[in-house]
């Protein structure tokens, strides 16, 4: 529909003042407008900035920013430098409100990230409160146990060489896994244009957005990490079709899709085409610099643990649809512990929702779906990827009470004019920073110990 409109309006050039590039503006090419920059440019609140849905009355140009004719790189390009764009805009009443989000940083006690912090701590051995002369690992001793746990595993984070990538791997020998996969190899000739559309259109964006925030290469050439990328998804899928639900019971069994009905077969045939693009291989891919080869390794090992089911969007989806298991998914104890705690820890907020009759829990799948693309900044989701390595599952469910509080002030303050829903559905999370909330969430970690850890009794995690 976006690109029919902006077909129809490249047709419509003569409707516009030649020489000026004057347009006539309606609501209906400022939501276009907002729509084509939303849909074509990936980043979170300090990546992206998106135009107005209003106009201004205070100056003499009304919309101030530039209306996409035709989407490209050099027209996206303001939009992806929110300062340049802030001073496009009018900061009187109410357009303030929009230039207020936009300018909002995060105003952080911590200069440093999670990924930082145990990093850091993994090289001390587990010294890093006195070595690092921060307070922050003191005030949190379950991180500590479990780095010391995670520093016998750590050796190649003592080199000076050392990157991101690497504890990511330690991790995954913490949880026990293989430290070899016995995965097919991964397949580097798969041409991006021969993919359906919408994926070729993900990984164009998902390139151009890890170009831009230097999770990638910026010298290597474009087209071969479209290349790569394509690849490693096409072998991603070749390795769930490897995947087998594990047996129950005596009398339960492998699920088979040749012993299944023609209308259970139908059914799993349309979830199969209907698979939504896998932004975990393309986080993965980006917290390994682009390597394809170190990112397929690590998620076909990855792919054994207890932990991949929950964190792995896709691949538990996959799980789930070909077994036949009665018992609630895992997706389902997550949410539902989420949403008690999240009532108890914050009842009023809770209340909203009840009221909205939305609920918190579909929030949260939301913004898992998607790792939290288009709502943190990149250094944040690999804070969160590494959290839940680092915590397991239970990382999802703090992750979650503790955003809800951090956005209260906004959500209620948005409940009087019932856009909440559009606060946490269309709106970036502005402010929000791991490293401020980890005393937060180990607090409630403790408090709900055993709660937690009686749903979540198949979860892996580091002990």
């Amino acid at each position: 529909m976006l690109l029919n409109g902006q077909r129809r309006s490249a047709m419509a050039q003569d409707n516009a003042d030649g020489t000026t590039g004057r347009f006539l503006i309606d609501e209906g090419v400022i939501e276009r407008n907002y729509l084509l920059v939303k849909c074509s440019v990936i980043g979170g609140p300090n990546e992206r900035a998106l135009p107005p849905r209003n106009l201004c009355k205070h100056s003499q140009d009304p919309y101030p920013c530039p209306i996409l004719t035709k989407v490209n790189p050099s027209n996206l390009g303001i939009f992806t430098n929110k300062h340049a764009l802030s001073k496009r805009l009018c900061s009187l009443c109410p357009c303030h409100n929009d230039v207020g989000l936009l300018n909002s940083a995060s105003h952080s006690s911590n200069a440093v990230s999670f990924t930082t912090i145990v990093a850091a701590g993994l090289r001390q051995s587990g010294n890093a409160p006195h070595k690092l002369g921060c307070q922050i690992l003191f005030k949190l001793p379950r991180l500590r146990a479990r780095l010391r746990t995670l520093a016998r595993y750590s050796s190649q984070l003592n080199t000076k060489n050392q990157d991101t990538g690497c504890l990511f791997e330690a991790c995954l020998r913490a949880l026990g896994c293989r430290t070899t996969s016995d995965a097919s190899s991964l397949r580097n000739d798969v041409n991006p244009s021969l993919l359906p559309a919408w994926e070729e259109a993900a990984i164009n964006l998902i390139i151009n957005y890890g170009r831009r925030v230097q999770a990638l290469d910026g010298k290597c050439q474009e087209a071969h990490q479209r290349q790569d990328m394509a690849g490693l998804l096409t072998s991603v899928r070749g390795l769930f079709c490897d995947l087998k639900c594990p047996a129950k019971g005596p009398n339960d069994k492998i699920v088979d899709c040749c012993e299944d009905s023609p209308r259970d077969f139908h059914d799993q045939q349309s979830k199969e085409n209907f698979r939504p693009f896998d932004w975990f291989v393309a986080v993965m891919c980006f917290v390994f610099g682009g390597n394809a080869s170190r990112a397929f390794d690590f998620l076909a090992r990855f792919s054994r643990t207890g932990l991949s089911k929950e964190l792995w969007f896709n691949l538990g989806s996959h799980v789930k649809a070909t077994s036949r298991a009665e018992t609630p998914s895992s997706y389902c104890n997550i949410f539902h512990i989420f949403e008690v705690i999240f009532s108890r820890e914050l009842p009023l907020l809770f209340n909203t929702f009840r009221l909205s009759g939305y609920l918190p829990s579909k929030i949260l799948s939301h913004w898992l779906s998607q790792y939290f693309l288009n709502y943190l900044d990149w250094p944040e989701i690999q804070d969160f990827v590494l959290l839940c390595f680092v915590y397991g599952s239970e990382a999802i469910i703090l992750t979650g009470v503790a955003i809800m509080r951090h956005l209260k002030p906004r959500l209620l303050a948005a409940l009087q004019s019932q856009s909440h829903m559009v606060v946490l559905m269309e709106q970036p999370l502005h402010g929000f920073r791991f490293v401020d909330n980890l005393e937060f969430m180990e607090t409630l970690s403790d408090k709900y110990n055993e709660y937690i850890s009686a749903g979540l009794s198949n979860s892996s995690e580091i002990e």
